[in-house]
């Protein structure tokens, strides 16, 4: 758009001088009167250039702030959205471990483990340890999972 006025500008400036020596040459009052009044609108147009320029200026202004609140909105929106997909991914990842599998029971059997006193074979006192059976791991699961859940309207 500036460049549209620089272009008018000069275009302007360069009939001005031909209207001012076609004045000066006497090439008749009716022509010239015609031309004055050219002349008269052409400046007028001239001295609000720099008006426009000034608008065209605040109107850039404006349009780049707003690009760039826009653009801060956006970034926002973009973590959002990457924070909504990672909780998403975690919460997957919690129900997978919370749900009884294949992969799960590969992955907690002989994981718990209890110590109890006991006798040996011997008749002696002795500490053992026992390991939580995988259908024990599969119930405290599934009382994790349980309570894990939203509460239903009213509860």
């Amino acid at each position: 758009m500036t460049d549209t006025l620089d272009k008018i500008e000069q275009a302007l400036r360069n009939i001005l001088p031909n209207y001012l020596a076609w004045k000066e040459q006497g090439n008749g009052m009716t022509r010239i009167d015609v031309r004055l009044d050219d002349l008269r609108s052409a400046r007028a147009a001239l001295a609000l250039i720099p008006e426009v320029r000034g608008e065209i200026e605040r109107l850039t202004k404006e349009r780049d702030e707003a690009r760039k609140k826009a653009g801060q909105n956006h970034d926002l929106y973009n973590c959002a959205i990457v924070d909504l997909v990672d909780a998403r991914a975690e919460i997957e990842r919690l129900r997978e471990a919370m749900t009884p599998s294949g992969e799960t029971k590969a992955a907690y059997i002989s994981e718990f483990k209890f110590t109890i006193d006991d006798i040996d074979g011997d008749g002696f006192e002795c500490k053992r340890s026992v390991t939580v059976p995988w259908t024990t791991t599969k119930e405290i699961m599934k009382a994790i999972a349980e309570r894990a859940k939203p509460a239903q309207k009213g509860e």
